[in-house]
């Protein structure tokens, strides 16, 4: 009896196509992507927990991490945040809210899309 080490159940069950690696093993895109989500939360937070959700109680900022600088300058460019009087930022709510179901309903395209590939190119196979 072979060894669930030598021979996973991955691998028997897909035909010797997958291996088990790479069926657990995190995906550069995904890695990505929560790292980007990380810092735009921390942005926001940053914003929220100062108060800051208006041209009245607009804060400095000074993103610290490359990722959390051009995430900064994409919320900047998309109006999630906003400039205010002597280098002060605030946070529009209603602008964060419209870009995020904005970038919401993208990944769910890019999913449904990549699932039609993958259950195309598993049918060819």
């Amino acid at each position: 009896m072979a060894s669930w080490a030598a021979d996973p159940p991955v691998l028997r069950e897909a035909g010797g196509h997958a291996s088990l690696a790479s069926m657990i093993a995190p995906q550069p895109g995904s890695t990505i992507a929560v790292a980007i989500a990380a810092a735009r939360r921390r942005i926001v937070t940053h914003f929220r927990e100062a108060g800051a959700t208006s041209a009245e109680t607009a804060v400095a900022y000074t993103p610290g991490r490359l990722i959390e600088r051009r995430q900064f300058e994409r919320m900047t460019r998309k109006g999630v945040l906003v400039a205010g009087a002597d280098g002060r930022w605030h946070l529009d709510e209603a602008a964060l809210k419209d870009d995020t179901s904005k970038r919401r309903k993208r990944i769910g395209f890019a999913m449904i899309a990549g699932a039609v590939v993958a259950a195309a190119v598993a049918a060819i196979s």
